[in-house]
């Protein structure tokens, strides 16, 4: 039976191991030195084919699986900047937060300049008696104006109707965190990836036959 040639193999070996060198010392045992010496030849064989084949087997197992994350994390980043891009595209515009700033300032200016003219405004006032002077009305048509001007600006900004970018600079701002994410987990797995890489190789164990047998 299998258990019987077990046995009988198992009373024909003797292995011991050093733990101070990590050498294993393989002895067998015959009543025929040739078949002895064959038998010590095959399991040495075996042994060092089943020890560097599992290493290389685990080795790369470990890799595939660290490169499948850096596989993934990158199309992660790719899908980050489609979205980015697609949404810059759609709304005709690649920096909501500058065009922000931009129209900011510019109902800044406007509304510097409604500040002058109200001033002039309050002087010629107090210079003309009555509303009707020419110069009143033109500087009143003017404030008017430019009150209505800035109006129209600051609903282009946030207005449905207009260009939202309020809605605009926080979707895009999404989209960037979303995409930087992406990007920082990807250099994540690129490190974890190299640093597995190292660690696999430092760690595998190979069988070297250090004396033939005799």
């Amino acid at each position: 039976t299998e258990i019987e040639i077990y046995n009988y193999f198992k009373k024909q070996i003797l292995v011991t191991y050093n733990d101070s060198n990590g050498i294993l010392n393989l002895k067998t045992f015959s009543f025929d030195p040739n078949v002895a010496y064959k038998l010590n030849n095959l399991l040495i064989t075996q042994s060092e084919n089943f020890a560097n084949e599992l290493n290389q087997n685990i080795f790369k197992k470990q890799l595939e699986f660290v490169n499948q994350q850096v596989k993934i994390q990158l199309n992660k980043v790719e899908k980050a900047s489609r979205n980015l891009i697609e949404f810059q595209r759609i709304n005709s515009v690649l920096d909501p937060k500058n065009e922000g700033l931009l129209s900011s300032n510019f109902i800044s200016a406007l509304e510097t300049e409604l500040v002058k003219l109200k001033v002039e405004l309050a002087n010629l006032k107090r210079k003309f008696v009555s509303d009707k002077e020419p110069e009143i009305l033109e500087i009143s048509n003017e404030i008017l104006e430019l009150s209505e001007q800035i109006n129209l600006e600051r609903k282009e900004i946030v207005g449905p109707n207009g260009k939202n970018l309020n809605l605009k600079i926080l979707k895009a701002s999404d989209l960037e965190n979303e995409l930087k994410f992406a990007i920082d987990l990807y250099k994540a797995a690129i490190t974890t990836a190299e640093t597995t890489r190292v660690d696999s190789l430092q760690q595998q164990r190979f069988i070297y036959i250090i004396s033939i047998p005799q």
